[in-house]
Protein backbone atom coordinates (compact mmCIF):
# COMPACT_ATOMS: atom_id res chain seq x y z
CA UNK A 1 0.00 0.00 0.00
CA UNK A 2 1.08 3.21 -0.42
CA UNK A 3 1.19 6.08 1.60
CA UNK A 4 -0.67 9.11 0.83
CA UNK A 5 1.69 12.25 0.56
CA UNK A 6 0.93 14.92 2.74
CA UNK A 7 0.13 18.33 0.80
CA UNK A 8 -2.88 19.28 -1.57
CA UNK A 9 -3.05 17.51 -4.73
CA UNK A 10 -2.67 19.81 -8.17
CA UNK A 11 -6.46 19.76 -8.13
CA UNK A 12 -6.75 20.77 -5.05
CA UNK A 13 -4.11 23.65 -5.61
CA UNK A 14 -5.84 24.96 -8.37
CA UNK A 15 -8.85 25.47 -6.60
CA UNK A 16 -7.05 27.02 -4.07
CA UNK A 17 -5.10 29.50 -6.07
CA UNK A 18 -8.39 30.03 -8.36
CA UNK A 19 -10.54 30.93 -4.59
CA UNK A 20 -7.26 32.50 -3.12
CA UNK A 21 -5.59 34.53 -5.93
CA UNK A 22 -7.44 34.97 -8.62
CA UNK A 23 -10.65 35.35 -6.84
CA UNK A 24 -13.16 33.26 -8.60
CA UNK A 25 -16.25 32.00 -6.54
CA UNK A 26 -15.81 28.61 -4.84
CA UNK A 27 -18.32 26.91 -7.40
CA UNK A 28 -16.44 28.43 -10.40
CA UNK A 29 -13.23 27.69 -8.94
CA UNK A 30 -14.41 23.99 -8.30
CA UNK A 31 -15.94 23.84 -12.15
CA UNK A 32 -12.33 24.97 -13.68
CA UNK A 33 -10.28 22.26 -11.27
CA UNK A 34 -12.60 18.93 -11.41
CA UNK A 35 -14.92 17.66 -13.95
CA UNK A 36 -18.19 18.57 -13.36
CA UNK A 37 -20.10 17.83 -16.43
CA UNK A 38 -22.50 15.39 -15.11
CA UNK A 39 -22.84 17.09 -11.84
CA UNK A 40 -26.03 19.03 -10.72
CA UNK A 41 -25.53 22.62 -9.57
CA UNK A 42 -25.92 21.92 -5.93
CA UNK A 43 -24.23 19.11 -5.70
CA UNK A 44 -21.14 21.08 -6.78
CA UNK A 45 -21.92 23.84 -3.94
CA UNK A 46 -21.81 21.24 -2.00
CA UNK A 47 -18.56 19.91 -3.12
CA UNK A 48 -16.59 22.96 -3.43
CA UNK A 49 -17.45 23.96 0.67
CA UNK A 50 -16.46 20.22 1.65
CA UNK A 51 -13.07 21.46 -0.08
CA UNK A 52 -13.16 24.80 1.63
CA UNK A 53 -13.44 23.15 4.60
CA UNK A 54 -10.37 21.05 4.32
CA UNK A 55 -7.61 22.55 6.79
CA UNK A 56 -4.74 22.63 4.14
CA UNK A 57 -6.66 24.12 1.56
CA UNK A 58 -8.61 27.17 3.63
CA UNK A 59 -4.71 28.01 5.02
CA UNK A 60 -3.93 28.20 1.68
CA UNK A 61 -6.76 30.21 0.41
CA UNK A 62 -6.61 32.55 3.74
CA UNK A 63 -2.12 33.38 2.72
CA UNK A 64 -3.30 33.84 -1.52
CA UNK A 65 -6.02 35.82 -0.38
CA UNK A 66 -4.28 38.28 2.23
CA UNK A 67 -1.31 38.33 -0.54
CA UNK A 68 -4.01 39.49 -3.16
CA UNK A 69 -5.16 41.97 -0.62
CA UNK A 70 -1.68 43.50 -0.05
CA UNK A 71 -0.97 43.91 -3.64
CA UNK A 72 -4.62 45.70 -4.10
CA UNK A 73 -3.56 48.28 -1.48
CA UNK A 74 0.00 48.83 -3.02
CA UNK A 75 -1.81 49.32 -6.07
CA UNK A 76 -4.04 51.84 -4.70
CA UNK A 77 -1.85 53.32 -3.21
CA UNK A 78 0.69 53.78 -5.92
CA UNK A 79 -2.18 55.35 -8.19
CA UNK A 80 -3.02 57.76 -4.91
CA UNK A 81 0.58 58.81 -4.96
CA UNK A 82 0.49 58.66 -9.31
CA UNK A 83 -3.10 60.94 -9.09
CA UNK A 84 -0.91 63.47 -6.25
CA UNK A 85 1.96 64.32 -8.58
CA UNK A 86 -0.84 64.17 -11.91
CA UNK A 87 -2.62 67.23 -9.80
CA UNK A 88 0.27 69.30 -8.68
CA UNK A 89 1.70 69.23 -12.37
CA UNK A 90 -1.78 70.24 -13.94
CA UNK A 91 -1.74 72.80 -11.34
CA UNK A 92 1.86 74.21 -11.81
CA UNK A 93 1.19 74.47 -15.08
CA UNK A 94 -1.94 76.23 -14.86
CA UNK A 95 -0.18 78.50 -12.88
CA UNK A 96 2.24 78.80 -15.01
CA UNK A 97 0.11 79.50 -18.47
CA UNK A 98 -2.91 80.35 -17.05
CA UNK A 99 -5.65 81.46 -20.37
CA UNK A 100 -8.75 83.29 -18.72
CA UNK A 101 -10.82 80.53 -20.42
CA UNK A 102 -9.25 77.61 -18.30
CA UNK A 103 -11.55 78.31 -15.13
CA UNK A 104 -13.37 75.15 -15.67
CA UNK A 105 -10.42 72.96 -16.03
CA UNK A 106 -8.46 74.39 -12.79
CA UNK A 107 -11.77 74.21 -11.10
CA UNK A 108 -11.75 70.64 -11.77
CA UNK A 109 -8.07 70.06 -11.05
CA UNK A 110 -8.75 71.38 -7.95
CA UNK A 111 -11.58 68.88 -6.97
CA UNK A 112 -9.70 66.38 -7.98
CA UNK A 113 -6.71 67.22 -5.74
CA UNK A 114 -9.18 67.56 -2.63
CA UNK A 115 -10.77 63.99 -3.40
CA UNK A 116 -6.99 62.81 -3.47
CA UNK A 117 -6.13 64.27 -0.35
CA UNK A 118 -3.48 66.56 -2.02
CA UNK A 119 -4.05 69.37 -0.52
CA UNK A 120 -4.16 67.88 3.17
CA UNK A 121 -1.28 67.29 5.36
CA UNK A 122 -2.82 66.93 8.86
CA UNK A 123 -3.28 63.74 10.23
CA UNK A 124 -6.10 63.42 12.54
CA UNK A 125 -5.94 60.75 15.40
CA UNK A 126 -9.31 60.43 16.72
CA UNK A 127 -8.87 58.85 20.43
CA UNK A 128 -12.16 57.09 22.34
CA UNK A 129 -12.24 59.06 25.96
CA UNK A 130 -14.27 57.75 28.88
CA UNK A 131 -17.42 60.40 30.24
CA UNK A 132 -14.89 60.46 33.21
CA UNK A 133 -11.94 61.63 31.37
CA UNK A 134 -13.74 64.38 29.66
CA UNK A 135 -15.64 65.75 32.75
CA UNK A 136 -12.14 65.69 34.64
CA UNK A 137 -11.16 67.88 31.59
CA UNK A 138 -13.37 70.14 31.45
CA UNK A 139 -13.40 71.17 35.39
CA UNK A 140 -9.61 71.59 34.41
CA UNK A 141 -10.41 74.33 32.13
CA UNK A 142 -13.44 75.61 33.90
CA UNK A 143 -10.95 76.12 37.08
CA UNK A 144 -8.50 77.72 34.47
CA UNK A 145 -10.87 79.83 33.32
CA UNK A 146 -12.22 80.94 36.76
CA UNK A 147 -8.64 81.61 38.10
CA UNK A 148 -7.63 83.57 34.59
CA UNK A 149 -10.98 85.69 35.29
CA UNK A 150 -10.73 86.67 39.01
CA UNK A 151 -6.91 87.93 37.79
CA UNK A 152 -8.54 90.03 35.77
CA UNK A 153 -9.03 93.81 37.61
CA UNK A 154 -11.76 95.13 35.01
CA UNK A 155 -15.05 93.89 34.07
CA UNK A 156 -14.96 92.18 30.62
CA UNK A 157 -18.26 93.28 28.48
Amino acid sequence: MKKKKAGLTDKQNLFSTLVGSAGYTLTDAYREAYDCEKMKPATIRREASKLLAHPLITTRVKELSAKREAVTQAQALAKGVSDREAVLTRLRHMMDHADPNDSNKIRATVELGRSCGVFTDTIEVKAERGSQDIAAALREKLEALAISASDVDTPLH
